[in-house]
């Protein structure tokens, strides 16, 4: 798809058609740059005056994060050490893990693990692999990171 020169500014009585054929240059453009499917549809539509701002709106978040510095989720989460599992006794590693959990769900971090994983191999997925794992470090006030343990399917 060629480069698009969608102006920054669309007057404030531009033919809704126009604004609608821009929207959809729009659409795809995100799609070939990001990947993106949007739902497309009758009941997708909505005026083109929202729709244009909705876009700017997934545009600059792709370009925050493009920008972003990548940092250890641990980082971002303001935890230092975290004891690895077999540093802890047995009897302490629920009371960690509920507190671990709860520092990241603070931080804006959701963990989503099978209720047949065991308190301690969820606690050594976290503070052994997880934590290091690289995110953009940029916030955004009710963004929230999610992560799934779960296979898919």
């Amino acid at each position: 798809m060629p480069d698009i020169d969608l102006p920054d500014e669309f007057p404030e009585d531009m033919d809704p058609e126009i604004q609608q054929l821009f929207n959809d240059m729009k659409r795809a453009d995100l799609e070939e740059r990001y990947g993106m499917h949007f739902f497309q549809g009758e009941a997708a539509r909505v005026p083109p005056e929202i729709e244009r701002a909705w876009l700017e709106y997934i545009e600059n978040f792709q370009q925050r994060i493009e920008k972003a510095e990548m940092v250890p989720l641990r980082r971002f989460v303001g935890l230092g050490y975290v004891r690895p599992l077999a540093d802890l006794p047995a009897m302490a590693v629920e009371a960690e893990l509920k507190d671990l959990l709860n520092h990241l769900l603070r931080h804006g971090v959701t963990i989503d693990f099978p209720e047949t994983m065991k308190a301690a191999e969820v606690y050594r997925l976290l503070a052994e692999g997880l934590l290091d794992e690289l995110i953009p470090d940029f916030n955004i006030p009710g963004l929230k990171r999610h992560f799934s343990f779960r296979k898919p399917g």
